[in-house]
């Protein structure tokens, strides 16, 4: 039996280790808050076009307008939450953009509340697998140290908090859902358990379309994280029947509008429009964002209902009906591109994975990449002889955090990827490999581990912090002290200069050498963008009896006045008049 003096000493060194524990995670949070106030604040006078659409979603289906409200493109959840949000609140025009970055910074927190749960369940892992015989002599504050430090990295600066969208959301499921597989690997998971594991995916669906499929790869994982097909089985079976209730509603409803079963049409464009490039020969191949397909190009499929081509040269689209939202174009890019086929071409295809393969690069060569490329070697040098073998034990551990993420990084690899598709799926993928590698049965002494994860840890704190303060932190403490800037906030000055010439929330506008991707002012004005002239070049250098035949076009789709931005000098003898000091100017269609 052991001496009291001993039990009294174990008893001094858990207090002590809980101690280090809270003061670090005080520490990083009190970071991450900061750090997330801070990009949140610089970034708040900009949204981007899918945000727009997100907001315009909530608003709708607040309104009670169903039809406008259900999109294959769009899953809802992330217009729920901003669509209460502005329910509730109704902020003013000028400060729309903040609260929403706001409400985008809350979800941030929720990310970092679930990385938080991911990591006492990890911890907890670590315990049962030492009582299991495995060896683990690094001290737990370590890897909350990197653990912490790679959040960080992945939801401030792969998820870029300039974005106010769903995808830190669905990292924060991620990192739960991966929590749920280390507990089920412990052989403690519940009935319940599997439900509330059905439940996550569930709601990481209505997120995003692509979670449907991504929620099976979790599924999988689990059924073989059990470690018995026979007891698996029907807890798995479970946890999808629980999935498939909670997106089934929404399945059915895009299914109907669409006439045919569909859990999402954002991947059939992006396929078609990222590897079939189907408008390279369209006049608007510049546009970047695949608008105003006419199906020109042979078999590539042929348009139901595209937006309305009003004139050849210039090129102008009309798109007032029958789809609602600021700028309908990418409200429901489904409906405009209805009947696009995409196909398999093998050319393309190579061409494809090869930019996703140099996308990839370019995550992985960046500074902090570099810096966990670097330990994470220094690590596995040190394991030395039979490291393979080594590192396959120790990943046969920790498989359940690592397979997953590369599953799901090997789907984008054929279609699309943006770096904040993928922050929470490397966070999990560089904490499994650092795991396996300290957790492998080596002979190197603790004070020569711990001082290389320690290094790891404060070179990704150090660029994370050289990046923030080159950009939001100065931005954000200049701007605090030099006091709010209304002039500074062009969106809201472009909308607040318009309602004093006399446009009125409702009323349709049209554009002019832009598209309604970038001009979020007219979400602000509560205006519906209605038609507009991707490139106005030959507008500018055509007679006057082209530019009267414009006019008159323009004038037909039922706006009330046309916005361009830095016309030629001489143009504005012909009515244009500049928007306040901003860089757009707007001409009025008054009826003849």
């Amino acid at each position: 039996m052991p001496s009291t003096k001993l039990v009294s000493s174990q008893n001094v060194s858990v207090l002590k280790q809980q101690r280090i524990h809270a003061q670090l995670r005080a520490v990083f949070w009190i970071a991450a808050v900061v750090l997330g106030m801070f990009h949140a604040w610089a970034w708040r006078d900009y949204m981007d076009s899918d945000s727009i659409v997100y907001a315009d979603i909530g608003d709708a289906y607040f309104a009670h307008d169903w039809h406008n409200a259900i999109n294959a493109q769009w899953n809802p959840m992330y217009s729920w939450i901003l669509g209460a949000a502005n329910h509730l609140v109704k902020p003013s025009p000028y400060w729309e953009f903040t609260f929403d970055h706001a409400i985008d910074f809350c979800c941030f927190l929720v990310a970092l509340g679930c990385f938080e749960f991911l990591l006492r369940r990890l911890l907890q892992y670590r315990r049962f697998r030492s009582t299991a015989g495995s060896k683990a002599d690094l001290p737990d504050w370590l890897y909350l140290a990197l653990g912490y430090s790679l959040f960080l990295w992945g939801c401030l600066i792969l998820i870029a908090r300039f974005y106010v969208g769903p995808d830190i959301l669905v990292a924060a499921v991620v990192f739960v859902a991966s929590a749920i597989l280390l507990q089920i690997r412990m052989g403690n998971a519940t009935w319940q358990t599997f439900v509330g594991l059905g439940l996550l995916l569930g709601f990481a669906y209505l997120l995003k379309p692509v979670m449907f499929p991504v929620a099976f790869v979790f599924l999988f994982s689990a059924f073989f994280a059990v470690g018995s097909a026979r007891r698996a089985t029907p807890r798995v079976l479970l946890a999808a029947l629980v999935f498939l209730s909670i997106g089934a509603p929404f399945i059915r409803a895009i299914s109907k509008q669409k006439g045919r079963l569909t859990y999402g049409e954002s991947g059939k464009l992006v396929y078609a429009f990222d590897v079939n490039d189907v408008d390279l020969h369209t006049d608007c191949s510049s546009c970047l964002y695949h608008v105003h397909w006419q199906g020109d190009v042979p078999g590539t499929g042929t348009p139901k209902h595209p937006t309305r081509k009003i004139l050849d040269k210039p090129a102008i689209y009309e798109f007032a009906t029958p789809i609602a939202g600021t700028y309908p174009p990418w409200y429901d890019p489904t409906y405009w591109n209805e009947g696009i086929r995409p196909h398999f071409e093998f050319w393309r295809q190579a061409k494809r994975v090869g930019k996703n393969v140099a996308a990839y690069m370019g995550v992985l060569t960046s500074n902090v990449s570099a810096a966990l490329s670097v330990g994470w070697l220094i690590l596995v040098l040190l394991v030395g002889y039979n490291w393979r073998a080594k590192l396959r034990t120790a990943w046969s551990y920790y498989w359940v955090l690592l397979v997953p993420s590369l599953v799901v990084l090997g789907m984008h690899m054929p279609l699309h990827i943006e770096s904040r598709f993928l922050g929470g799926y490397l966070v999990l993928i560089w904490m499994a490999l650092y795991i396996s590698v300290l957790e492998t049965d080596i002979s190197t002494s603790l004070a020569i581990k711990a001082p290389v994860v320690q290094a790891v840890a404060l070179a990704i704190m150090l660029c994370i912090g050289w990046s923030t303060l080159q950009g939001p932190i100065y931005d954000s403490v200049h701007d605090l002290l030099r006091g709010e800037d209304a002039s500074a906030h062009m969106q809201w000055q472009v909308a607040n200069e318009l309602h004093k010439l006399g446009v009125k929330p409702g009323d349709r506008v049209a554009l002019m050498n832009m598209l309604g991707f970038d001009e979020t002012w007219a979400r602000l004005a509560r205006v519906r963008i209605v038609a507009e002239m991707p490139d106005a070049r030959d507008y500018w250098a055509g007679d006057k009896a082209l530019r009267d035949k414009v006019i008159q076009i323009y004038r037909r789709t039922g706006a009330k006045i046309i916005v361009t931005s830095a016309p030629p000098r001489y143009t504005i003898a012909d009515g244009w008049t500049q928007i306040g000091k901003t860089t757009r100017y707007a001409y009025f269609l008054r009826e003849e």
